[in-house]
C-alpha cells in the first residue's frame, strides 16, 4: 500500500508524538539524552538536537544519575562537564546505543531497496517543480516507503536538519556549517524572466541593462535573494527593486504582465516557461548562479532510502533545467562537501 505524506507549513515537531512517561528503570531514551549531553556539552544544544524541552532533558539526566547512584556531570561556566563517572558511563553506553540504532535501521529497511520512513524538507523551487514527480517515481519503485515532506526557507530547513528533525533537506547552498554535509543536485544560472512577446534582444544581456527594468524579487529572507545580492555586490551593481515577494507563483503571475521582470533560475518558474506565458534571457554575470544541494547531518548519515530518493530528484531537476535553459548542462559540480 502506498503511504506518503506531503505537508506544507508545519513544523516536524508537530508530527512528533508525545513521549511516554518514564518508568523507574533505565530506558534507551535516558541513554540517548545522556550521550547527547555528553557530546554537546550544553543542555541547550542537546535539547535542541533531541527536539525536547530543556527541563525534560535535565529531569532524565537527574533520574539516570539517581538510578546509577553516580554524578555524571558538573555545571561550569563552559557548560556541562562530564565527571570521571560520566566519562566511564559514556564508554559503556555509547556502543549499546549504537548497536540498538543499527538494529533499528536494519529492521526499517524493507526489501532490497533499503526503504523505510523518510522526513525531508524542500525549498519552494524544488517543492513546486519536481517534488510530486520524484515522489511518484520513488513510491512506484518502493511501495512500502513512507515519506513526510516539509516546505520552508533554506535557513529554517538547515536548522531542522541540525536538530535531527529531518533526514535531509533540499536547499540552496548558502551555509557553511561543520555539522552538515551535502550532495550537489544542480548548478544553474539565474535568468531574466518576463512576459512572452517582450522584445529585449537576443544573447546575454549586459548587467547594466537590468537597471532600466521594473523588477520583482524574493525578499532578503529567501535563499535565492541571498545569491542575487551577493552577485550584485560583486558587480557593484544597484537595482531598482519595485516589489519583493516570496511566493514564486505570485512572481510568475506578475512577470507574465508586460513591463515586469524577475531574476530567478528557470526551474523556479518552470510552469510559466513551459506553457509559453514567460520567456527568459541570459545575463552576462557568470557568478549569478544557484547551487541546489541535499544537506544532511554529519552525525546522521543519509540512509539508502534517502540516497535513492535524491538520485531520482536530481534526475528530475536536471531534465527540467535541460529543457528550460538551452545549452546549459545544469549538472552538479563537485562531490560530497560541507555546504
Amino acid at each position: 500500500m502506498e503511504k506518503y505524506g506531503f505537508l506544507i507549513g508545519r513544523s516536524p515537531t508537530e508530527m512528533t508524538p508525545p513521549s511516554k512517561s518514564l518508568d523507574a528503570s533505565m530506558d534507551l531514551r535516558q541513554l540517548e539524552c545522556f550521550l547527547c549531553l555528553y557530546e554537546e556539552g550544553s543542555v541547550t544544544r542537546a535539547a535542541r538536537r533531541l527536539n525536547i524541552v530543556q527541563p525534560a532533558l535535565s529531569m532524565r539526566i537527574a533520574r539516570l544519575e539517581t538510578e546509577l547512584d553516580q554524578k555524571l556531570f558538573e555545571r561550569s561556566p563552559q557548560g556541562m562537564r562530564p565527571t570521571p563517572d560520566g566519562h566511564r558511563a559514556y564508554e559503556l553506553f555509547a556502543p549499546v546505543l549504537a548497536s540498538f540504532r543499527e538494529a533499528q535501521s536494519k529492521l526499517a529497511r524493507r526489501g532490497p531497496g533499503g526503504t523505510g520512513r523518510l522526513a525531508a524538507g524542500f525549498v519552494s523551487t524544488a517543492a513546486d517543480s519536481v517534488l510530486a514527480s520524484s515522489m511518484a517515481r520513488f513510491i512506484a519503485r518502493f511501495p512500502d516507503a513512507e515519506i513526510t515532506a516539509f516546505e520552508g526557507y533554506s535557513t529554517l530547513l538547515y536548522d531542522w536538519v541540525r536538530a535531527g528533525l529531518l533526514d535531509f533537506a533540499v536547499v540552496n547552498d548558502i551555509a557553511e556549517d561543520p555539522e552538515l554535509q551535502s550532495l550537489p543536485l544542480i548548478d544553474e544560472p539565474f535568468l531574466l524572466i518576463g512576459a512572452a512577446g517582450t522584445a529585449l534582444g537576443e544573447g546575454p544581456l549586459p548587467p547594466h541593462a537590468l537597471q532600466e527594468l521594473r523588477l520583482v524579487l524574493p525578499t532578503k529572507r529567501h535563499g535565492l535573494r541571498v545569491t542575487i545580492d551577493r552577485a550584485l555586490e560583486r558587480e557593484k551593481l544597484g537595482l531598482a527593486i519595485r516589489l519583493e515577494v516570496d511566493a514564486l507563483g505570485a512572481i510568475g503571475q506578475l512577470v507574465a504582465e508586460p513591463g515586469w521582470f524577475t531574476l530567478l533560475p528557470a526551474t523556479a518558474l518552470s510552469e510559466g516557461l513551459r506553457a509559453g506565458r514567460l520567456r527568459s534571457w541570459r545575463v552576462a554575470m557568470p557568478g549569478l548562479r544557484r547551487r541546489l544541494v541535499c544537506a544532511y547531518g554529519v552525525r546522521r548519515p543519509l540512509r539508502p532510502a534517502g540516497h535513492r530518493f535524491i538520485e531520482l530528484l536530481r534526475e528530475e531537476l536536471q531534465n527540467l533545467a535541460k529543457h528550460l535553459v538551452p545549452g546549459e548542462a545544469a549538472s552538479p559540480k563537485g562531490g560530497e562537501t560541507h555546504p
